[in-house]
């Protein structure tokens, strides 16, 4: 859990709760604590004591069902250190801190904290973590794990997606297929549609592309469009249903009619494919364009492909570079492996082998196996004694996989 949820949450407790502590060898008698950090501890501590009831674990069954739940997670932090790093903090952040531990986020609240933050002595600040340590994202977890208990929808899938969504290693699959499956039988189509994603990947549940349907089908007929964008997936690769690319086209168009950018980049897609229907270059690149421009980063990912190889367009490494640099900070992260091949290279821009570097590695932690797989060469060309790390960028276009976001 730890190397999972840290890198997710970390920011924005920081922002928002940053942590805080207090200077080595000073000490703060229980007797003048504020009465408010030792509620905010006795808080801390309620959760703790019922984390292993209301934080769902051991192995998912078929429909998500929770098995034997998991031991609690030792990450309550020692009440007297707790005390002491509280009643040591400037009024400012102390307010910031013990509102975080109730949930309160008044208007206005994220800038104080965050002004608050940035004037903190540092000393205390390390401090604080040192004391704290994982305290705030195990407490985030198990708040929202008890919450989701009790019925509400926002707080399952909150940690479906703390934990790592869809795409969360097998370690954490088994919680987040739970967190759904409970969201979709408080009627969330959002919920339903995430079990029904991982039910037709296999993905920390037995693979059931059947059910995999009915519950994807159900989130479309609930009206939300990813819903209907991933039945067309389905409906595409003959995934619990009959192989059937024309019906998959329609749910695309429909969808990309009302709005919905992933339909329209998989209609683009289809026409640069010529898959049901004949190849169509100058009908995709228009309808990346436009959801390119309009916020996709998968589209920019795609037209950038294009300009690279001059593939229906005049080729320009300088085009592929700018709509990569978009995809990239539109938080893609193929769009981010793509943009390092272009800085390893120096194709489109100047070359630089340490940012080329640093965006696999990010890249790679986000999610993109483009990245991943070109470490991984890199690194076994260095044990072989080869250079490595030349990876060719123009096979970097990626997402022409359905996308069902």
């Amino acid at each position: 859990m730890r190397a999972l949820v840290l890198p997710l949450l970390s920011t924005a407790l920081l922002a928002c709760s940053p942590p805080p502590g207090v200077r080595d060898g000073e000490t703060t008698p229980e007797s003048t604590t504020p009465e408010a950090c030792v509620a905010g501890y006795e808080q801390m501590a309620e959760v703790a004591e019922h984390s292993a009831a209301a934080t769902a674990g051991g192995e998912a069954t078929e429909d998500g069902a929770p098995g034997e739940p998991a031991a609690a997670d030792d990450w309550l932090p020692e009440r007297d250190a707790f005390l002491e790093v509280c009643a040591s903090l400037p009024d400012d952040l102390q307010d910031c801190f013990l509102k975080r531990i109730e949930g309160v986020e008044a208007e206005g609240h994220n800038e104080r904290c965050r002004e608050a933050f940035e004037s903190a002595d540092r000393e205390l600040l390390e401090r604080f973590d040192e004391v704290m340590g994982d305290a705030f994202v195990y407490f985030e977890l198990h708040r929202r794990a008890a919450a989701c208990e009790e019925g509400e929808v926002r707080a399952c899938l909150e940690l479906a997606q703390m934990l790592g969504g869809v795409q969360a290693p097998p370690q954490q699959g088994a919680n987040v297929a739970i967190s759904f499956a409970r969201a979709c039988e408080l009627g969330s189509a959002e919920g339903c549609l995430g079990l029904g994603v991982m039910m037709d990947e296999g993905r920390a549940i037995r693979e059931n592309r059947e059910r995999a349907v009915e519950l994807v089908s159900s989130a479309c007929d609930a009206g939300l469009q990813a819903g209907c964008v991933y039945m067309g997936h389905m409906y595409r690769l003959g995934h619990g249903v009959d192989e059937d690319v024309d019906e998959a086209f329609r749910i695309y168009t429909e969808v990309c009619d009302a709005g919905e950018l992933d339909g329209c980049y998989n209609v683009g897609a289809m026409y640069a494919e010529g898959v049901g229907r004949e190849a169509d270059l100058d009908r995709a690149l228009e309808i990346y364009r436009t959801s390119c421009e309009a916020g996709h980063a998968g589209s920019c990912i795609n037209l950038g492909g294009h300009y690279l190889q001059g593939r229906g367009v005049e080729e320009s490494a300088e085009r592929a570079f700018e709509l990569w640099t978009r995809a990239c900070q539109g938080g893609h992260p193929d769009g981010c492996a793509n943009l390092a091949g272009l800085y390893l290279e120096g194709r489109g821009t100047e070359r630089d082998v340490e940012r080329a570097q640093e965006l696999y590695v990010a890249s790679c932690r986000a999610g993109s196996r483009l990245a991943c797989e070109t470490l991984r060469d890199a690194a076994q060309q260095q044990e072989g004694g080869g250079e490595g790390g030349e990876g060719d960028a123009g096979d970097a276009e990626g997402g022409n996989e359905p996308a069902a976001d």
